[in-house]
């Protein structure tokens, strides 16, 4: 019975669900007509964090709640519970759940994940009919399960969120990747005005020419010279006899020596450095 209810439980795509549905199943397998799950909230108990339930006389008694929270001040049998991990013993102090909703056979069960606090309190009752030992053994395996398959839905709905978040990060990283290594450059025209470099910032921002020899190393310039020409890594590489991954270090020292976010700006930095130093 429990197993089927886990399963049914942890199937639900959204916590509001959930408990919900628990609500519906802990009617069904434990004998009660009436069902909430009220959440802690502070020194309160309130239905806040649960959807319209199936069950209208359960959804009647949720909506007294969701108006008037219910105090947890003082000695209860509810303090007891959430303070005591869930076990209700023959000498619980008054219920302030049955005495805010005139609730006579009812019973409690505290939803509380593994080694944490408590997270709410499943309440059952019925109209008639004394609630024995065996019915509150019933709600409080119930809400243990409900606590089980809460985790899970909750767990399962952050590694969606994380594994959308790291396709994310991916595909951008992928794209910036793709950009400063693989991506030929088009080097603006001579207009007559010269280079046109406007849109890679202020020219005062741009090494000078002679600070440009002395930031690069003889391979480096070899390197920067075939971007110029529009070269991809893997055309470098086979000029000046390299490896790829060696042509990629070299490619990303020079974009981080000459404060350039990508190739092309790279490529106007060096262009404009040299046409400096050579006094045009």
């Amino acid at each position: 019975m429990l197993l089927a209810a886990h399963r049914d439980l942890r199937s639900c795509p959204l916590v509001g669900e959930l408990l919900a549905r628990a609500c519906a199943l802990a009617c069904e397998h434990c004998g009660f007509t009436r069902a909430m799950v009220l959440t802690v909230r502070g020194d309160y108990l309130t239905a806040d964090g649960v959807d319209l339930l199936e069950n209208p006389a359960s959804d009647l008694l949720r909506r007294s709640v969701l108006v008037n929270p219910i105090p947890l001040r003082g000695w209860n049998e509810e303090s007891a519970l959430l303070r005591g991990g869930g076990r209700q013993g023959r000498s619980a102090p008054r219920s302030v759940v049955a005495e805010a909703l005139s609730l006579h056979h009812y019973a409690l069960g505290v939803i509380a994940p593994e080694d944490g606090s408590a997270l709410a309190i499943l309440v059952t009752d019925r109209p008639a009919g004394d609630v024995v030992a065996e019915d509150r053994a019933n709600v409080e395996a119930f809400a243990q399960i409900t606590a089980i398959a809460l985790e899970q839905v909750v767990l399962r709905a952050r590694m969606q969120e994380l594994t959308s978040e790291l396709r994310f990060l991916s595909g951008s990283v992928l794209g910036l990747v793709g950009e400063m290594t693989e991506t030929p450059v088009s080097i603006p025209s001579h207009g007559r005005h010269g280079p046109i470099f406007a849109r890679f910032g202020d020219s005062a921002a741009r090494p000078t020419g002679g600070e440009v020899a002395k930031l690069l190393s003889p391979r480096e310039h070899e390197i920067a010279q075939l971007l110029t020409r529009g070269r991809s890594n893997r055309e470098i590489a086979e000029v000046l006899h390299l490896s790829p991954d060696s042509v990629k270090g070299n490619v990303a020292r020079i974009l981080r020596k000459l404060d350039a976010a990508n190739r092309a700006e790279a490529v106007a930095k060096y262009l404009t450095a040299s046409m400096a130093r050579e006094g045009r």
